[in-house]
């Protein structure tokens, strides 16, 4: 997650069912992921 925030990419793009990358990680129990993510 890290490689991929650092370039510029947009976590807050939707995938088809309408959810951001932090609402996956948090759905799925990714809890490391979605802290990064939150504090990008």
């Amino acid at each position: 997650m890290r490689l991929l925030l650092r370039p510029g990419a947009d976590p807050d793009i939707r995938e088809p069912e309408g959810r951001t990358a932090l609402q996956n990680a948090e759905r799925l129990g990714f809890t490391g992921i979605a802290a990064l993510i939150r504090n990008r």
